[in-house]
């Protein structure tokens, strides 16, 4: 098992921030990982026990259950199926205050390869893919965030202008 993880401050307030990433809507303005998403069971946003299937722009899907769904501090995954190459998979993405108007965002991944004779050769490389893939995750969210593109409106969300 390995965990992988990334983190940067960016310009914004914790429920600002938490709630951006949580948006499903919104995700795929910021987001230049996933392809699509699609809810489970009638949900319709985020809470403990909902699942929904992440397609990924690479064409491999997961089938993810939120374990955790504290606003603003943290949203939690864990992998209910996925890919042959992933034995394991666990997400946190966890918001800090630093000020009233910046936060600290870390995006963590624990991650297994499998299966497990073929973990050796897998996991250096399913490491790399996710270091990258978390990191971009992480610089675009900051660049959308902080862009001129957003509007901080009265009820302190965020909302892309038009």
């Amino acid at each position: 098992m390995s965990v992988i993880a990334y983190s940067d401050t960016i310009a914004g307030s914790l429920e600002e921030l938490f709630d951006l990433t949580q948006d499903y809507a919104r995700r795929p303005a910021w987001d230049p990982f996933p392809d699509s998403y699609e809810f489970h069971d009638g949900a319709l946003a985020p809470a403990p026990g909902v699942e929904l299937t992440v397609r990924a722009r690479n064409g491999y899907s997961m089938r993810v259950k939120y374990v955790s769904y504290v606003r603003p501090r943290a949203a939690a995954i864990e992998m209910v199926s996925g890919p042959w190459f992933i034995r394991r998979f666990a997400g946190t993405w966890s918001f800090m205050a630093e000020s009233a108007n910046t936060t600290r965002v870390t995006f963590k991944y624990n991650v297994a390869a499998g299966p497990k004779w073929l973990s050796p050769v897998l996991q250096p490389l399913l490491n790399r893919s996710l270091s990258r893939h978390i990191k971009r995750r992480v610089i675009a969210l900051k660049a959308y965030a902080e862009s001129a593109a957003m509007v901080r409106v009265p009820n302190k969300t965020m909302e892309p202008t038009r």
